[in-house]
């Protein structure tokens, strides 16, 4: 039974499965209950306003946001579609990747990385450049 379920895991469930230590799963039981107190068995109650609240810190990066975003997703009772949740995290990102970004309308996970990651790199570039510009005082001679 182990092995089957195994197969069925995808996304965060499946990361969640591939991070345990090796051989650290005996039985049936042990799988269930680990699984269910990873992904499951949580005392804060996830729900849409929380979904809409939950925004990405300062700091944080693209990957790390729409992985937490996930993950609360998950917990979430409510028959959200994918898609609904992609735009919900896309505009719950910082407003400096916004506006690098755009109002493109993203129908998966990946697709909301990768363009968040470029946005990410195109305001780090951006930062050096101003860094770089701004005129440094002159040392007295």
């Amino acid at each position: 039974m182990a092995c089957l379920f195994i197969g069925t895991l995808t996304g965060v469930a499946y990361e969640w499965f591939m991070k345990l230590p090796a051989s650290s799963i005996k039985t049936w039981a042990n799988l269930k209950k680990l699984f269910l107190a990873r992904l499951f068995e949580d005392d804060t109650e996830i729900t849409v306003p929380t979904l809409l609240v939950a925004k990405q810190k300062k700091g944080e990066s693209i990957k790390t946001f729409v992985k937490r975003f996930r993950s609360m997703a998950l917990h979430c009772p409510s028959g959200i579609t994918q898609s609904m949740l992609v735009e919900t995290c896309h505009h719950n990102m910082q407003t400096f990747l916004l506006t690098q970004i755009g109002v493109v309308k993203y129908r998966t996970w990946k697709q909301l990385v990768l363009q968040g990651e470029q946005a990410e790199e195109i305001v780090a570039r951006v930062r050096a450049e101003e860094k770089d510009s701004k005129p440094r005082p002159e040392k007295p001679m």
